[in-house]
């Protein structure tokens, strides 16, 4: 122990189960209260509590401290840290922990710049669409199909009528299939691939809501927009190369503000519906479980 880069609270977090009762409520105590342990005399912090002073020292030791002194060392290394974000580009040479803390603060910065700069009026109408849609299409190549997938996923267990195809030939033949009843999502950082513009631009053209889900409101997938989301990473070269690793990550970022709202706006009738829908994951994963038992008898 003795490295608050290994984060205590969150090691706290994961063994809080493990604990016994008094352990526990000593550790939703720390959990909840950090700065409270670091300011009150061990004494009065036991009282505050409602446990022994010997109970605050078999917390720490279950920890793997020597006491309750060095743990609470370690906690005021955590609370007190602050937050140094890195922008600098990954460079040859770089330790794990530089490409870790270059990864983290990219990330994080990207949904920072990005929440500075949301268009508000332009998600809640692409909420408004969606909820309105008799389907909703879904085209992305590339890394920004994994964001698509994860659209699909979130708006399907909100028993929304969605559709991705990977297959970018399934994608243009689904758009030429959609109405001014229906929702075309494209998402596309750089906004110029050619594939994905090109089934966007098709549904536009048969008279769908379409919305786009870029970092370029002036890109040719944007002229076909009628509502844009922009995306807004500062987004650090890798070995002279832009991999869109923070990218990816303000486009989630948007996604998951637009399943939140719709989350947020369901009625009781369609909350029951995804109370079913999560029924038949949990009974389906449970089938599984018990096939997987079974051959390795």
């Amino acid at each position: 122990m003795g490295s608050p880069a290994r984060s205590l609270l969150n090691q706290l977090r994961q063994n809080l189960s493990l604990m016994s009762p008094a352990e526990r409520q000593i550790g939703a105590y720390v959990l909840e209260h950090p700065r409270q342990v670091l300011r009150l005399p061990t004494d009065q912090l036991a009282r505050e509590i409602g446990v022994s002073q010997g109970t605050l020292s078999n917390f720490s030791q279950a920890l793997g401290y020597s006491g309750f002194k060095a743990f609470r060392l370690d906690l005021a290394a955590e609370v007190n840290s602050p937050l140094h974000l890195n922008y600098a580009a990954i460079a040859r040479g770089d330790t794990l922990q530089d490409i870790a803390n270059k990864a983290i603060s990219a990330n994080i910065d990207a949904l920072l710049t990005t929440l500075r700069s949301l268009d508000t009026e332009n998600i809640e109408k692409a909420i408004e669409a969606i909820q309105q849609a008799r389907r909703v299409d879904l085209y992305a190549l590339g890394i920004s199909a994994s964001v698509a997938l994860d659209a699909y996923n979130r708006f399907l267990n909100l028993g929304l009528a969605v559709n991705w195809l990977p297959d970018i030939s399934n994608q243009i033949s689904s758009a030429a299939l959609l109405t001014s009843r229906d929702v075309a999502l494209a998402f596309s950082y750089a906004g110029e691939t050619r594939a994905t513009i090109k089934a966007f631009s098709l549904a536009h053209q048969q008279g769908a809501t379409t919305i786009a889900i870029t970092g370029n409101p002036h890109s040719s997938l944007a002229r076909y927009a009628d509502i844009k989301l922009v995306a807004t990473p500062r987004e650090s070269t890798v070995f002279q190369r832009n991999l869109r690793i923070s990218a990816r990550t303000s486009m989630l970022g948007l996604v998951d503000i637009m399943y939140l709202s719709l989350f947020n706006s369901l009625d009781d009738a369609a909350l029951e519906k995804m109370e079913q829908i999560l029924r038949l994951h949990t009974w389906f994963d449970g089938q599984q479980t018990d096939l997987t038992e079974e051959s390795g008898h």
